[in-house]
C-alpha cells in the first residue's frame, strides 16, 4: 500500500482538527476535585519503575501483575513504543536514562524493570524476525 504525503497545509489542517477534538472532550479528571487530590503525606517512595510497551493489549494484565507483586500505588508504569527498546537505540537512550534517573532520585525506586513482548510493532513485528518463535534480534 502506497502512503500519501501530506502538504504543509494538509498537516496544519490535520493538527487543527485533532486539537479541536481534544479541546471538545469532556474533562474526565478534574485536578481540583478533592477526591483526586494526592494526600500531603503520600510517599514518593516506590518499589519499582516498570518500563513497558505502549501496546494496550497488555496494560490491564500488567497493571494487575505489578499491583499483586508490589502493591497498589507502589510502582510506576511509564510506557514507550517497544518498552526497553529505547535503551538500545542511540538516538533515544538519553531520554530513557533521564526518566530512570528521575525515578531513582525523586521516587526512590528500588527496582527498574524493563518489559518487552513478542511480535512488538516497534521492532517491526514477527516479519522482522525469522518467525514468531525466533530469538534473534533484527539486524
Amino acid at each position: 500500500m502506497k502512503q500519501k504525503r501530506l502538504s504543509k497545509s494538509g498537516m496544519a489542517s490535520l493538527k487543527s482538527n485533532r486539537t479541536e477534538k481534544l479541546l471538545s472532550l469532556p474533562m474526565l479528571l478534574n485536578p481540583h476535585d478533592p477526591k483526586y487530590k494526592v494526600p500531603k503525606d503520600a510517599s514518593h517512595h516506590i518499589a519499582a519503575t516498570v518500563v513497558t510497551c505502549i501496546d494496550p493489549r497488555f496494560l490491564p494484565y500488567q497493571f494487575r501483575y505489578w499491583t499483586d507483586r508490589y502493591g497498589e500505588g507502589k510502582f510506576e508504569l511509564p510506557s514507550h513504543a517497544g518498552g526497553a527498546k529505547q535503551f538500545a537505540e542511540e538516538q533515544e537512550h538519553h531520554y530513557g536514562l533521564q526518566n530512570l534517573a528521575i525515578a531513582l532520585e525523586k521516587h526512590h525506586a528500588k527496582e527498574i524493570v524493563l518489559v518487552t513482548h513478542e511480535d512488538c510493532a516497534a521492532y517491526g513485528g514477527s516479519a522482522t524476525f525469522a518467525g514468531a518463535s525466533s530469538k534473534s534480534w533484527p539486524r
